[in-house]
């Protein structure tokens, strides 16, 4: 009887820990799945075809009136930079939408340009 009882309690613990560890790992896996989303995010975020493009759908205008100041954001204040450590300052992303005249078709020019902010990123 013993034997029996022994059995199904270890079979019972070995479904549970199976069930478990996939819901585990599918977690993990979304987990990952999202971190890497936000790192391509961030990552096209500074490349010019990739905010003419979201920025031309998002103030709904034409993707030549995107403009922007650099391919990339400066690298003065890249922690691997050396000397390696704090820099002291990091670079914000600015968008502004300068509508144009009356007499341009109502055309709106959307400007992408970083800068320099003194103290760390939080």
């Amino acid at each position: 009887m013993d034997d029996k009882l022994y059995d199904t309690i270890r079979r019972a613990v070995e479904d549970a820990l199976a069930k478990h560890r996939k819901l585990f790992g599918d977690g993990a896996l979304l987990f990952c799945i999202f971190l890497f989303g936000l790192f391509l995010l961030d990552y096209f975020s500074y490349a010019p075809w990739f905010n003419r493009f979201r920025y031309s759908v998002w103030y709904s205008v034409d993707d030549s009136q995107v403009k922007q100041s650099q391919d990339k954001i400066p690298s003065d204040c890249d922690f691997l930079k050396a000397p390696i450590g704090r820099k002291g300052c990091h670079y914000k992303k600015h968008v502004e939408v300068q509508e144009s005249p009356a007499g341009n078709d109502n055309k709106r020019t959307v400007f992408v340009y970083w800068s320099k902010e003194e103290g760390d990123s939080d």
